[in-house]
């Protein structure tokens, strides 16, 4: 009794799921994506209407989510809504450039914040990072120190690491600063704050080494 109750019950099943299937309540109708503010480009609506008439109960949102990173992998987070009955919306967060990234052949790419690679044109202005040995570990802390400048608001033109556990930074006053890889960053940086705003040497030392617990001011 219990089987052929089951058996019933699985072929009602498969009955509800292919009606749910061919009615057209729940068909995809409207598409509305959308790159941080600004609407997604024509070749991505192009790539999403190829659901259109899909019904939105079977539109796979984890799968979806996944073939739009793979196509357009400058994009950093991707979300997909189902809003019945006949509407899908794509929400996608764009990777913002942050620094230019200088390879040993002179080769320059624009990364973010993570050290994605973007294929997109980078705007002017983006600092550069020069690395004798790219590695990741050396490059994820240039982008650290970068990131803890811009919270200071330290303007920068470039990072270098000519020697090993030491980044130079050339500021956009001229000035050259000087960190240990090996020492807190944010104490360096909180150091390089104190002297730009209160040192009275004039000229304005050339090279500011934070290195140490009594920074050294070289003119």
């Amino acid at each position: 009794m219990t089987k052929k109750f089951s058996l019933i019950s699985l072929s009602l099943l498969i009955m509800i799921a292919a009606a749910i299937g061919f009615t057209p309540i729940f068909k995809l109708q409207t598409i509305l994506c959308q790159v941080d503010v600004d609407p997604c480009p024509p070749e991505l609506i192009t790539y999403l209407s190829q659901l259109k008439t899909r019904n939105l109960l079977f539109i796979n949102r984890s799968r979806l989510a996944k073939d739009l990173k793979a196509l357009y992998p400058d994009f950093q987070n991707t979300r997909i809504f189902i809003n019945l009955p006949h509407m899908l919306r794509v929400a996608l967060t764009s990777r913002t450039p942050v620094a230019l990234l200088v390879t040993g052949s002179g080769q320059t790419f624009p990364i973010d914040n993570s050290g994605t690679v973007l294929k997109s044109a980078s705007p002017a202005n983006l600092p550069v990072i020069k690395l004798a040995t790219p590695g990741a570990q050396l490059l994820t802390a240039s982008l650290n120190l970068l990131t803890l400048l811009n919270q200071a608001f330290i303007g920068l033109t470039s990072l270098s690491s000519t020697q090993s556990g030491v980044l130079d930074v050339e500021l956009s006053s001229g000035q050259l600063a000087r960190f240990s890889l090996l020492k807190d960053l944010p104490v360096q940086v909180s150091s390089l704050q104190v002297i730009l705003h209160k040192s009275t040497i004039v000229p304005p030392a050339s090279i500011i080494d934070v290195r140490f617990d009594k920074p050294v001011l070289v003119n």
